[in-house]
């Protein structure tokens, strides 16, 4: 996905971004060999942007890098998550990946 702005990291926001990275990493591992059940654990829950700046789960997302960059929250349709939860394979897990890696090359 293409980022449209670009944005200033706050504390944290960098730790967070590569922990996110490893998680789809993971998740784009496991359908590449076969184990899709597993990957269905990628959720608001154990996501580690949405643990600082939506912990209660409201959607808000007010402060994301993710939804700074991209002008969408997560459940927008025809964001890279949404995208990734409506065809859950390889290629769109992949696009959260891509995505995630780009919002540390766009930062102010």
């Amino acid at each position: 996905m293409k980022l449209k702005y670009e944005i200033t990291l706050g504390r944290g926001d960098r730790t967070a971004i590569m922990q996110c990275i490893t998680k789809w990493e993971i998740v784009r591992f496991l359908y590449s060999i076969g184990s899709a059940g597993f990957a269905v654990g990628a959720r608001s829950d154990n996501c580690a942007l949405c643990k600082m700046y939506d912990p209660n789960g409201l959607s808000t997302c007010k402060g994301c890098p993710l939804f700074e960059a991209t002008g969408k929250t997560c459940t927008e349709s025809n964001s890279p998550y949404s995208r990734w939860y409506n065809d859950c394979n390889v290629l769109t897990s992949n696009t959260m990946v891509e995505t995630l890696k780009a919002l540390l090359g766009r930062t102010k």
